[in-house]
């Protein structure tokens, strides 16, 4: 039941992002005139979606809500990018989601003080 309320909290936040962002605007006037304009996005149900997958607009703190959710929450476990990457892309769209999942994490203060060390091991004196 908590599962369907913050779904339902994160539906929300994610359209009025779309209402603010005017590429995202035109899309769906588009594809709502026209459902063949736009072959890669989707809109049904009152949802925008891009090869199968939510479209986020670019609102960054709703963003950092879902980056947080992916990566920071038990489901995420702070599990490094490729993970919350792969988590994050079933779901969800959105342009340069690459590089702000990698910022993200080089920002995440567990993260970085809990990161095992990659150096090489010395050699013999």
């Amino acid at each position: 039941m908590a599962l369907s309320t913050i779904h339902s909290y994160l539906l929300s936040l994610i359209e009025q992002s779309w209402h603010f962002n005017p590429t995202l605007q035109r899309v769906i006037q588009q594809k709502q005139l026209d459902p063949q304009a736009f072959p890669k996005f989707h809109f049904c149900d009152g949802q925008l979606g891009r090869n199968g997958k939510l479209v986020v607009g670019a609102d960054p703190s709703l963003k950092a809500k879902l980056l947080q959710w992916m990566h920071t929450s038990p489901v995420g476990g702070h599990s490094g990018r490729d993970p919350t990457l792969k988590r994050l892309k079933q779901v969800f769209y959105w342009k340069g989601m690459n590089k702000e999942v990698q910022q993200f994490i080089q920002q995440c203060t567990i993260c970085q003080a809990c990161k095992y060390d990659t150096s090489a091991q010395p050699g013999l004196l």
